[in-house]
């Protein structure tokens, strides 16, 4: 399965662009501890993202409503000062339900398209 897993491409790049237009940009990963320390060996992602939050280190998993508090108290903002990307509905609608802006990530080319369709990309 390691093996097998690989970045999408184009997700870094988008990663990249909002970076440089200012945004604030956070990973809300749920994995355990030891597939975290393989992505983080294999993937050198961790100077993308300006917060990083593991489901293993705070004890609760998305879509649980707990995990969006601590996000959200991580980021010291108010819901609706956050998009949310994700591929999974449940936690889509989760984070939906908490006020927060969402996307449900299909593809970095329709992430990017529906990026632009809502003026944070150009």
């Amino acid at each position: 399965m390691r093996v097998n897993f690989k970045e999408i491409e184009g997700t870094e790049e988008i990663v990249r662009k909002l970076k440089t237009l200012g945004y604030t940009i956070g990973l809300f990963s749920v994995h355990a501890e030891e597939w975290i320390q393989f992505c983080e060996e294999k993937f050198q992602y961790k100077d993308l993202f300006d917060l990083i939050i593991y489901s293993f280190e705070i004890a609760v998993c998305k879509p649980d409503k707990r995990a969006f508090e601590i996000l959200l108290e991580n980021l010291n903002v108010s819901a609706p000062k956050v998009l949310f990307i994700d591929d999974s509905p449940l936690n889509i609608e989760a984070a939906s339900e908490m006020g927060i802006e969402v996307i449900l990530f299909e593809s970095a080319i329709r992430l990017e398209a529906r990026l632009k369709d809502m003026n944070v990309l150009s």
